[in-house]
């Protein structure tokens, strides 16, 4: 299967109605001029934790909607909640007095985040048990701001980093390169792009990515040798 996201490979093309016979000319005139690339088809290893990810954001954005909900609701009776983690939310409104017609009205949400609770935490068991037993996750677990679904969302989708020249072709993919903002004679490299924010795309690791690179700003740079970055942790040599 041909990259469509390889230019070059398409220069040949008109830009006449898109058909199967056009882009079967253009194939064919990018393997004569050398510029066929194929696409990278993801291992199964790579595959599977993609999917273990993706579940356990679904999961996270379930229960910070029923979160939200739940907040809203109760502001609208006056009562407010402390702050704490997601993981305790349930724990901190149960503690609170409040009327039995508003327990009423939220328990619902507080039954789902419970069993939602519970699978984010068997997720997280298995994401921290892939850590320990895989060299390159666990090397990754080393820079600051990178944690287990972190490091296991970048290897799965880098996959094989054999397939990339140089550190800045893995930036450039995972979509961490920042957003260019020049004119005339001026030149300005402004924040990430908001799909790098967002998280959506190609990769999934663009929103990880990104908060790591936001921590590592904030922080400063505290970490030195071969693992002071993503791509350079993985290109180290395993211990």
């Amino acid at each position: 299967m041909a990259d469509p996201n390889f230019a070059p490979m398409y220069a040949t093309r008109s830009r006449k109605i898109k058909t199967d016979r056009r882009d079967a000319r253009a194939l064919c005139e990018a393997c004569e001029l050398g510029a066929y690339r194929a696409a990278h088809r993801s291992s199964d290893a790579a595959r599977g934790r993609r999917a273990h990810v993706a579940v356990r954001a679904a999961l996270v954005s379930s229960r910070t909607k029923y979160i939200s909900l739940a907040r809203a609701l109760l502001r609208q009776e006056g009562c407010r909640v402390g702050s704490g983690s997601a993981g305790t939310f349930s724990k901190r409104v149960q503690a609170q007095e409040l009327p039995e017609a508003v327990r009423v009205r939220i328990a619902p949400l507080l039954t789902a985040m419970t069993g939602l609770n519970e699978q984010l935490a068997a997720l997280d068991k298995e994401l921290a048990s892939i850590v320990r037993a895989d060299a390159v996750a666990h090397r990754l677990c080393t820079v600051p701001g990178i944690g287990p679904v972190t490091a296991v969302t970048f290897e799965a989708v880098v996959d094989q980093v054999t397939r990339f020249g140089s550190a800045k072709e893995v930036r450039a993919y995972v979509g961490l390169v920042p957003r260019e903002r020049s004119s005339g004679s001026s030149a300005c490299a402004a924040t990430l792009p908001r799909r790098a924010m967002r998280g959506c795309g190609r990769c999934s690791s663009r929103r990880p990515g990104a908060s790591c690179a936001t921590s590592t700003t904030r922080r400063g740079p505290c970490a030195t040798g071969p693992c002071a970055s993503p791509c350079a942790a993985v290109n180290a040599s395993p211990p």
